[in-house]
């Protein structure tokens, strides 16, 4: 059985173990005083795959891949829903998974917001 994994944003501020319990979302689970809606923070699960330096990979990351024969070199993490699988966005298409094989995990969007830019310019 695969238990699903989650990291939470909320305040500027990454969460990498929150619980989430009876529709609630509790950021340190040495506190259920706490807990948040769903609403009020955004989650990000985790893909089930490490780049090659054994960094856990997320939804919401940026993946750098100078093997691209593509040309372009940077790519967000993103689920889509048409395909029920995550996928690679890039600022032209969607990139099969065995680019993801030799990205590397250089940030994410949300702690660092700049990193959209390198994935606009390829």
């Amino acid at each position: 059985m695969v238990v699903p994994k989650f990291r939470a944003w909320f305040n500027a501020k990454m969460y990498n173990e929150p619980v989430i319990c009876d529709g609630k979302v509790y950021l340190d689970w040495r506190d259920f005083e706490d807990g948040r809606t769903y609403k009020d923070i955004i989650l990000m699960q985790s893909t089930g795959l490490t780049d090659p330096k054994g960094v856990e990979v997320f939804e919401g990351d940026v993946l750098y891949y100078p093997e691209n024969p593509e040309g372009e070199k940077y790519g967000i993490v993103v689920w889509q829903k048409e395909s029920l699988a995550f996928v690679l966005e890039t600022a032209f298409d969607y990139l099969p998974y065995n680019l993801w094989l030799v990205g590397e995990v250089v940030g994410n969007i949300y702690e660092n917001p700049e990193l959209l830019d390198e994935v606009g310019n390829g």
